[in-house]
């Protein structure tokens, strides 16, 4: 669990995110996000672009550990997909979690104001 949301882990789910989310995106990451119905989740992707296996899983453990010290509090009903850019390779630990705490305000401040719009 991160930051009280569950792991993303069907692919339909990560297509429909990705098809009816909305993105933001730094030169190392990018955030696929969109509402749901019930509680939250996240999922990382590291796609093969990026290295073999051991490199992969490397930048995946450095993506959920910034993702979970991120002290944001995120909307519980959102799900999120956080997808690593091959520019990854040059960033360290703590650029990495620079970029999810800037993503992840923005996203917190669009959320509210799509809120005030609807509603």
């Amino acid at each position: 669990m991160y930051n009280g949301f569950l792991p993303l882990r069907k692919n339909a789910d990560f297509r429909n995110i990705y098809n009816k989310g909305k993105s933001l995106s730094t030169k190392n990451i990018v955030i696929y996000y969109s509402k749901s119905d019930s509680t939250g989740r996240v999922g990382f992707v590291v796609s093969k672009k990026i290295g073999k296996a051991i490199v992969r899983n490397r930048f995946k453990r450095m993506i959920r550990e910034a993702f979970r010290t991120t002290n944001i509090p995120l909307e519980p009903n959102l799900d999120i997909i956080i997808l690593a850019r091959p520019r990854i390779l040059d960033a360290d630990y703590f650029s990495i979690r620079k970029d999810l705490v800037y993503l992840c305000k923005k996203i917190k401040k669009q959320v509210l104001l799509s809120e005030e719009n609807n509603g």
